[in-house]
């Protein structure tokens, strides 16, 4: 994934008025990402660095801390199951031109979809914004910042410990900024192609990284509104997705009998609500997940 990830980096149609760098953060053990990045020496400027404490969010604060030690005045932040397309960086330049006043922005991220992926739990649709549009549930996946967030002259921010296993740290980052009043822009050209391995394809790996995703979302309500309204909002949500779920899962499999295609996506649609309030309710009874404990890919 990492030399798909840097091939794609190497063939980015780059802008004479941009340096282009990259920072590299092997997170857990130092096992093959140095000498990855030693490849492509003649091509990337890498700066590669090991972070040991197991997590995401010690690796991307890694990041951010060795990004503010350059003199760029912007970071984007890429995963390495990702592929950035020609025009990626060019498309961010052109946003930034057109929103000088812009601190944060965010792309699509649209994933390959593996073969022996499930039919029944199937991705949500990607977003369809117009450049410019406000999108706030947006992903580090595919996102570019102004170092002004992380400088402690501005916000200061940083990544939440409490989501280091767990994931999302982004979604309470981008919460962070809609608090501060902080736009961040969508920019749809500037695409980066997801292609995991097959295991994430998996019905019961969708449904467990659905239901994790929903935990984080509770804990995060919690944190912004409080124990009591928290558990308040939490509990809601999670009897109204139960109610859907309850209403779209039949429906999904009986019109798969008729319409298979239209009946598996009304049934996954269920899933996801049912992940949802599972989700929930793990958020106001049991601790964040470890869903990030193990890595994936090739």
């Amino acid at each position: 994934m990492l030399r798909r990830m840097f091939n794609s980096c190497a063939n980015v149609t780059k802008s004479h008025k941009i340096g282009f760098k990259i920072i590299l953060v092997e997170n857990g053990d130092a096992i093959y990402g140095q000498q990855i990045a030693a490849e492509y020496s003649d091509r990337l400027t890498i700066n590669y660095i090991n972070e040991p404490e197991l997590g995401l969010v010690c690796a991307r604060n890694a990041a951010i801390e060795a990004f503010l030690k350059t003199d760029c005045d912007w970071m984007a932040s890429l995963d390495d199951d990702g592929a950035v397309l020609e025009g990626w960086l060019n498309a961010y330049l052109h946003a930034i031109e057109l929103y000088p006043d812009a601190k944060a922005f965010a792309g699509p991220t649209p994933q390959i979809e593996m073969a022996s992926a499930s039919p029944w739990f199937q991705r949500k649709k990607s977003r369809d914004h117009k450049l410019g549009g406000v999108e706030w549930d947006a992903s580090t996946a595919n996102a570019l910042f102004h170092r002004s967030l992380f400088d402690e002259t501005g916000p200061g921010l940083r990544f939440d410990p409490r989501f280091n296993l767990s994931g999302g740290e982004d979604t309470r980052l981008f919460r962070q900024l809609k608090h501060l009043d902080i736009p961040v822009l969508w920019v749809p050209d500037a695409i980066i192609l997801e292609k995991t391995d097959e295991t994430r394809g998996k019905f019961a790996n969708r449904f467990r990284r659905a239901t994790q995703f929903s935990q984080n979302r509770g804990k995060i309500a919690i944190l912004e509104h409080g124990i009591v309204l928290g558990l308040i909002l939490n509990l809601g949500t999670s009897l109204l997705s139960l109610i859907n779920a309850g209403l779209q899962l039949p429906a999904g499999l009986l019109t798969a009998l008729v319409k298979q295609n239209l009946g598996q996506q009304i049934f996954s649609n269920g899933m996801r609500m049912f992940a949802q309030a599972l989700g929930r309710l793990k958020a106001v009874f049991r601790p964040l997940g470890g869903y990030y404990m193990e890595t994936d890919g090739k």
